[in-house]
């Protein structure tokens, strides 16, 4: 037996009241004059204190190529 230990355990009903908040959530922020906007792939600031050694997996330029080659 396999074990997924990522699998959402909430059933379906409890799923879909967890997406009807947010899309509630969602449309008060907008009528609020909230804007989402779509952001450029990239490093976060302070992503290398999330490593024990300070110093990040991949460079700026590899996570911006790995972004452009998973758009196409």
């Amino acid at each position: 037996m396999v074990i997924d230990i990522r699998r959402d355990y909430r059933s379906d009903q409890e799923i879909k009241i967890a997406q009807d908040e947010k899309d509630r959530m969602m449309q008060e922020f907008l009528a609020k004059g909230g804007k989402v906007e779509k952001l450029k792939p990239g490093i976060a600031k302070g992503a290398s204190s999330l490593n024990y050694g300070g110093k990040l997996q991949y460079t700026e330029a590899e996570i911006k190529a790995q972004a452009e080659e998973n758009k196409e």
